[in-house]
């Protein structure tokens, strides 16, 4: 199996976030949200795929990316528990929230 690169995984996070962009402004919430959240799991990926680390489950990646690159200075303290609360929802679609 062909090893992940950094580079590849930014690529991907830039490519699913312009996809997302597209879903939301032809008025595909729900997957506009799951291509945005592939987009911030595949940066945060990118992360650690820079410090040496991987993981292999979703929780695993989120709490990695908070523990290696968070508390470690490399983001923003305050923006994690908005990353991490971004990340656990990828299930839940966004129009749920909107009553639809």
């Amino acid at each position: 199996m062909k090893e992940k690169t950094v580079q590849e995984r930014l690529t991907r996070a830039a490519s699913d976030l312009d996809a997302s962009r597209l879903l939301l402004n032809g008025g595909f919430l729900d997957q506009a949200t799951s291509r945005a959240y592939y987009a911030a799991f595949y940066a945060a990926e990118a992360a650690l795929l820079r410090l040496g680390e991987t993981r292999s489950s979703h929780s695993g990646l989120i709490a990695a990316f908070g523990a290696l690159v968070v508390k470690k200075g490399g983001f923003e303290p305050n923006s994690h528990p908005c990353c991490a609360s971004f990340l656990t929802c990828e299930m839940t679609p966004i129009t749920s929230y909107w009553g639809r």
